[in-house]
Formats: structure tokens, C-alpha cells, sequence
């Protein structure tokens, strides 16, 4: 029962779980935020004590679902109130010397990447560049040029995309997969998008979509006037002193 617990506990965290450019118009601008008070939340000592006692099962767990995911190689930490209270790696770093995976080795984060971008839209929501709300083809109109379920379904919005509630398919005929070291273009992105069928109306279901993403890294790289991985090293990377989070594989 507790390894159910804590595997739906990080199933959901990880659900959960970053200048205008000519031509785009500014959208009025949000009244001032109002934000709590940057407080560490300091853990109770039966949260400590679950921690540990949580431990040997845990990685009980994560060492079947390793075996059984034959990945090279898995690092796992729990935190409680920004502390990491425990570490768990699994495998291997480097196939071919056999280097053994450790706490501090860097991986490639894939759809957590995900995250970021919805962080990046949240800071040009707060810059007053963006209305969660508002259609996304006033920023993108490649957008206009999907096929929406009936004439009196919504328009798709920015909260529609980052909560995968946009109906737009997980990928449709989006291909990264067959070479990966050819980038997705915006013109590639425009031509998946004419003609797509929504799965539904915006707002009505939820499906999981790196296009819905794809779109949104688009609308960034357009209200802020640089390319997304630009702007979040600037405005991410930088201030988080995340000195080890890179765009760049090399």
C-alpha cells in the first residue's frame, strides 16, 4: 500500500511538475501580483520519519521498475521543504565504460522540459506580455489553421496549452524522432498544424501534447523576442543559479 502511495505521489508530481518582436501586439497590461512571502516551509519531524521509514520500499520499488524498464541508468531523490532527504540511483551513466550512475550525474530531462515552458509563459503573463486567457493564434496564427470540433467551440488558449486541455493530438504528424539532430522549424510545426482535427473541444477533456508545446515554445519565442532557450537561461537558469541546466547536449 505505501509503495502505491508514493508511486502515485510521483506519477503526480511529475504531471505537475520554465522584448516584444515586431509585428505582435501588446496585450493590456494585468494589474499588479500580489505573491506570498518567499518562506521555507521547514518539515515536521513525522515528515522526516516517513522519509526514512518510506526508504526501503522505495527503493525496493525503484529497483523492479528499473529492471523491468531496462534503462541504462535512473537517479531519484525525495525532498522535503527544499531539502533533499535522500538519494537513490540506479544502473549505469556510461554503457560502454560501465561509469555507475551517482547523484550528480546529468541527464537529459526530455518532457520535463515541458515545465519550463510553462514557466516561461507564467513569467511573460506576470511581465503583462500575455493573458492566459486569449487566444494563442493572436500570437501564433500557424494556429488558425486547425480544424476545431464544431463552429461554436472555444478558441484555443494559453491555459488550454499548458494544461493539455487544448485537444490538440499528443504529436499528430509531428516527427523528431527520425532524425533528431534536424530541429523542428517553425514552418514544420505550421504544416503539422493546417488541417489538424482537435480530438475535442478546448476545455472539455484533457490529452497529454508536445505539439500543445511546441506552440507554446513558439508564442515565447515571439512575445519575448529571443528564442525560448535564450530567454530561459536569462530569466530561469540565471537567477536559480542553475549552472548545470543546458540546451545544448554537448
Amino acid at each position: 500500500m505505501l509503495a502505491n502511495r508514493i508511486w502515485f505521489l510521483l506519477s503526480t508530481s511529475l504531471w505537475l511538475g520554465c522584448g516584444h518582436m515586431a509585428g505582435v501586439k501588446k496585450t493590456n497590461a494585468l494589474p499588479p501580483q500580489l505573491f506570498a512571502e518567499n518562506q521555507v516551509v521547514k518539515p515536521k519531524p513525522s515528515e522526516f520519519r516517513l522519509g526514512q521509514l518510506a526508504q526501503s520500499e522505495l527503493k525496493a520499488l525503484l529497483a523492479g521498475l528499473h529492471a523491468e524498464s531496462k534503462a541504462p541508468g535512473v537517479g531519484v531523490g525525495i525532498v522535503f521543504g527544499r531539502q533533499v532527504v535522500w538519494t537513490g540511483v540506479f544502473g549505469y551513466a556510461e554503457l560502454e565504460n560501465k561509469a555507475p550512475m551517482t547523484a550528480d550525474s546529468v541527464t537529459r530531462i526530455g518532457s520535463l522540459s515541458k515545465v519550463f515552458t510553462g514557466l516561461a509563459i507564467l513569467s511573460l503573463r506576470d511581465q503583462g506580455r500575455l493573458d492566459l486567457d486569449m487566444p494563442v493564434a493572436k500570437v501564433v496564427p500557424e494556429l488558425a489553421q486547425v480544424i476545431y470540433p464544431s463552429k461554436d467551440s472555444p478558441r484555443i488558449t494559453f491555459r488550454h496549452l499548458l494544461t493539455h486541455t487544448s485537444g490538440l493530438p499528443r504529436l499528430g504528424d509531428l516527427d523528431y524522432y527520425s532524425k533528431p539532430d534536424k530541429p523542428i522549424t517553425v514552418a514544420d510545426l505550421a504544416d503539422v498544424l493546417k488541417g489538424a482535427k482537435l480530438r475535442f473541444s478546448p476545455g472539455t477533456d484533457r490529452l497529454y501534447s508536445n505539439l500543445a508545446m511546441g506552440v507554446a515554445s513558439v508564442a515565447v519565442d515571439r512575445l519575448a523576442g529571443m528564442p525560448l532557450r535564450d530567454f530561459l537561461k536569462v530569466n530561469l537558469f540565471k537567477q536559480l543559479n542553475m549552472t548545470r541546466s543546458t540546451f545544448d547536449p554537448k
